[in-house]
């Protein structure tokens, strides 16, 4: 009889799809059209090319990126690099380093040519004291990926 034996990589967070639908939603909230504009007007506009890096593993970042167009993939460093979850349109990255203050575990990269909202960490903070609906949607996905 022969006995095979499985090893498998613990993730640094659950994608997506690994979640039931609320809170996936929670933890990967799509922004509206009105929370974006209220965003933009706190941060700059950026062009990314598919492949550019944002946040390399191990650095310790103070920006928030929203994905306005294209798609932005997290990356375990690994031999073979894997995607643990792609942001799209509306949704955002980089809150949990910014501000835990903590390098991040994972690298921030362009999957796609698309455009993001820069937002630096005095800036978001300045947005979450004053848009009650903003701050309770960082702070939630914050919570809950640290988690």
């Amino acid at each position: 009889m022969t006995t095979t034996t499985t090893t498998t990589t613990p993730q640094l967070y659950p994608t997506k799809n690994d979640l039931p639908g609320q809170r996936a939603e929670r933890l990967y909230p799509t922004l509206t059209p009105a929370q974006l504009a209220r965003i933009t007007a706190h941060g700059r506009p950026r062009h990314v090319e598919r492949g550019e890096v944002l946040v390399q593993a191990g650095e310790q970042t103070a920006r928030l990126f929203v994905v306005v167009a294209g798609r932005l993939d997290v990356i375990r460093p690994a031999a073979a690099e894997q995607v643990v979850v792609s942001f799209r349109p509306g949704m955002f990255t980089g809150e949990a380093t910014m501000l835990s203050g903590r390098p991040g575990l994972a690298q921030i990269r362009a999957g796609a040519d698309g455009e993001v909202i820069e937002v630096a960490r005095d800036d978001l903070l300045a947005l979450i004291q004053t848009d009650g609906e903003l701050s309770a949607i960082f702070m939630r996905a914050f919570i809950l990926r640290r988690v």
